[in-house]
């Protein structure tokens, strides 16, 4: 199994990692370690792996942001099953057996996800993570990925059918895979506890990362329903994701479209010409119109 890390400012939690990666009951792995450009001490501690067997280091040259690092650390490998790392978290012993077993039950399981614990910032345990859960069958995978957590692996060959991940979507890396293996085959959720998650204000997607990271998600599941045939949502519900996409581009002042902001206000209007009396959006507007905040 090909595991990949994107690095970006994590590297005091490297050593933890790796020593997770190297406790497992499987030792078929390769570990590939990207980084994106970190601008903390992270190379002292990539420095440490340099030269140890089964593990590749990939220093980037400039910052990319964390899907173009997974992107390429998945194209860097050749194993058929490849799973996902935070830098900042670990796997439990079993984790890669575990995984490996699941998939070898199912030839058809494209992608497969476990349980997760989630751990304070040295990575002693909490609790385990509730919205990582079985699927409901009787709804499509694109409103469920909430429920889709950590560890997630899956195949080499059906992620080649896909278009790859999106570098232009510097985070929500994991919906992005998620809404375009969802298009390759069935996902299967193993009822294991086998990822550890670090919970602190830096996290990708935790604390003040939050907002810019559903963003993100947002814009992935856009382009999703516009990639697809057959459409996951409906029509009004479709309507109303675009809504929201659009407002949280001005409570923000970042446009993911390379648009004045000028343009995601007229959008707004466009779907709903009621939604200037919802809460927040003329405060928004406003400061999206003002000189100083009229960035992309």
């Amino acid at each position: 199994m090909d595991l990949v890390v994107a690095n970006y400012n994590n590297g005091k939690f490297l050593p933890q990692l790796v020593e997770s990666v190297r406790l497992q009951t499987s030792r078929d792995w390769q570990l590939y370690i990207v980084d994106d450009f970190s601008s903390d001490d992270s190379n002292k501690y990539l420095k440490m792996f340099d030269d140890a067997p089964g593990i590749t280091i990939i220093r980037l040259d400039q910052n990319h942001g964390a899907t173009h690092a997974f992107k390429t650390g998945i194209e860097a490998g050749t194993s058929d099953l490849i799973g996902l790392i935070g830098a900042d978290d670990a796997l439990i012993p079993e984790a890669i057996e575990t995984m490996a077993l699941s998939f070898n039950a199912n030839n058809e399981t494209v992608l497969a996800y476990s349980e997760c614990m989630d751990c304070d910032e040295h990575l002693n345990p909490i609790r385990k993570r509730d919205h990582a859960k079985p699927l409901d069958k009787g709804q499509p995978v694109f409103e469920q990925l909430y429920s889709i957590f950590n560890f997630i692996v899956f195949r080499r060959s059906a992620y080649e059918q896909t278009s790859g991940l999106d570098s232009s979507l510097r985070r929500a890396m994991d919906h992005d895979l998620l809404l375009k293996m969802d298009e390759t085959g069935p996902f299967q959720f193993v009822s294991h506890t086998l990822y550890l998650y670090r919970t602190h204000a830096n996290g990708i997607s935790q604390g003040n990362n939050w907002p810019i990271a559903e963003l993100y998600s947002l814009k992935a599941r856009i382009n999703a329903y516009n990639r697809r045939q057959t459409k996951p949502i409906s029509r009004a519900a479709f309507k109303q994701l675009k809504i929201k996409y659009h407002r949280r581009v001005l409570y923000l002042q970042q446009s993911l479209d390379n648009k004045p902001l000028s343009s995601h206000i007229i959008a707004t209007l466009l779907l709903n010409p009621f939604e200037p009396f919802k809460s927040g959006l003329i405060r928004d507007a406003l400061k999206s119109l003002l000189p100083q905040n009229s960035k992309r």
